[in-house]
């Protein structure tokens, strides 16, 4: 018996569209976002010494290659659009949609834009001549700014695509630019205010701060977050043009061109910046930057304010991916009130999945004590994507080692991801997972409890295993079996003709 329900999607089209530019364009406009311009003030705190921040950013590019290497291998022997969803479900068929209903709490509370919207509230603070960007008003900047950014996708969606695709070509630029600048500074043809600090010196030399299981790991979980964004092709596979071709060549590209651009830009902000200033930076080291550089003046304003473009632009691509995750699972009736999340009144846009996103990034942006509200959403969200990381590559593994009893590798387009390359990929990830639990040292201490992070994202995922307990009971649950009875696995790939 077919599903009686005017909110059944259309079926995916076949049309593949992303060739090897647009692919890699589509990695690094997700890869390179706030991060860059943010994050490595912490990463310095964390490591402690200039020359291992250096490594881990290369670092960070190398274990992205190995991860990519690992989703490649299971999108080609799953072509389909939706990423993990499809691998875990893979890894889990029995508990029934167990995997479902844990990656759908995932999405549902941590799928939020309050990283860059409170970015895009320090920055807009330093472009309108702020020394001194308040923290508490950054908080409330990025409230309004994403509810802007709901409003604009549920009324005129076509408006918000082209603002982020253009954007999208603005943060690279700009990123282009600052390592320009710290190449004009190295061969002293730009000056800096102040003389130019001798960070360099003794580079792999402890600092005095930093180090230890906990803080390292901390800080790859940061450089983590900035190569966030190499999986993005896996999400839409269904329209990836030839992927076996496409993606072998856009990958590592993508991975080559974001890696070298970070590098650079690091050694320019310590060309520039002192390492006093660099620890008082918080997450404002971008803006220092360029004042040392052009003053505090229209300059300094002007650059800063290109940098609130390039978070605008993240959080206008974030709001618009998450909203249609939410909007798909909605339509699985997988979560509570399917019916609101997956309804396009209207304007025939996911107004309620966006409505959930705009609810869940104020609250993640005004829950948690202000000063310390960006590297908490940036380890909290971090957080499960490692969890996630490690299962399928753990998964995968088991199957490269079992592959003709298991019916792997048996097709004629395929990718095998070597197995030193999943080793990798699959050690740093438990690396992560396990120390994020370690105690950091007494003088790092911070005002929540250092287990908050990885405390709150395992209750997050800990409430879809409670949620399926009661879910798999549902009318919900017996509708999504006759849809995948109906129209199996391409069903639940199901997109739609939204504007």
């Amino acid at each position: 018996m077919a599903v009686d329900d005017d909110r059944t999607p259309l079926l995916a089209s076949d049309k593949k569209h992303l060739g090897v530019v647009s692919s890699m364009f589509l990695m690094v406009n997700y890869i390179i976002g706030t991060g860059i311009f943010s994050i490595p003030s912490a990463v310095y705190l964390a490591v402690g010494s200039v020359g291992w921040s250096l490594v881990f950013w290369v670092l960070g590019g190398f274990v992205a290659y190995c991860g990519f290497n690992v989703y490649f291998e299971w999108g080609l022997e799953m072509p389909r659009s939706g990423g993990e969803k499809n691998y875990l479900a893979r890894l889990f068929p029995q508990p029934k949609h167990l995997s479902l209903a844990v990656f759908a709490m995932s999405s549902f509370f941590l799928g939020s834009s309050a990283s860059n919207s409170f970015s895009f509230g320090t920055y807009i603070q330093l472009a309108l001549g702020s020394d001194f960007p308040d923290t508490s008003r950054s908080k409330w900047i990025g409230c309004g700014l994403i509810f802007c950014v709901g409003a604009l996708f549920t009324v005129a969606p076509r408006v918000g695509k082209f603002a982020f695709n253009i954007l999208g070509v603005i943060k690279i630029l700009m990123l282009v630019f600052v390592a320009g600048l710290g190449v004009l500074v190295y061969f002293d043809l730009l000056e800096v205010a102040g003389g130019k600090p001798d960070n360099f010196k003794d580079a792999f030399r402890s600092d005095g701060f930093g180090g230890g299981a906990y803080n390292l790991a901390i800080a790859f979980l940061r450089v983590s977050y900035s190569y966030r964004g190499w999986e993005s092709p896996n999400h839409v596979m269904g329209e990836v043009y030839r992927p076996e071709r496409t993606l072998a060549i856009a990958g590592p590209l993508a991975l080559a061109c974001s890696t070298f651009l970070y590098f650079l830009s690091n050694v320019a902000y310590f060309l520039v910046v002192p390492k006093e200033d660099i620890l008082t930076s918080g997450n404002a080291i971008a803006g220092i930057f360029f004042q040392r550089l052009f003053g505090p003046f229209a300059s300094a304003r002007i650059l800063s304010f290109f940098i609130c473009l390039s978070n605008l632009g993240n959080i206008l691509a974030v709001c618009y991916s998450s909203s249609r995750v939410i909007l798909e699972l909605g339509r699985l009736y997988i979560l509570p009130v399917s019916s609101f999340f997956s309804t396009l009144m209207p304007f025939g846009t996911p107004s309620g999945a966006l409505a959930l996103h705009v609810v869940v990034t104020i609250c993640t942006l005004i829950l948690p004590p202000s000063d310390e509200v960006y590297n908490l959403v940036i380890d909290m969200t971090s957080y499960p994507a490692s969890i996630f990381a490690l299962i399928v590559t753990a998964g995968l593994l088991y199957l490269q080692l079992n592959a003709s009893r298991l019916g792997w590798r048996q097709t004629s387009i395929r990718h095998e991801a070597p197995i030193p390359l999943t080793m990798v990929f699959l050690l740093v990830n438990l690396a992560m997972v396990v120390f994020a639990w370690v105690p950091p040292l007494d003088d790092q201490k911070t005002k929540l409890p250092y287990y908050t992070s990885p405390l709150c994202a395992l209750l997050v995922l800990f409430s879809g295993y409670f949620y399926w307990l009661w879910w798999r009971n549902s009318e919900g649950a017996k509708k999504l079996d006759q849809l995948i009875d109906e129209y199996g696995y391409a069903r639940e790939e199901a997109v739609l003709n939204i504007a």
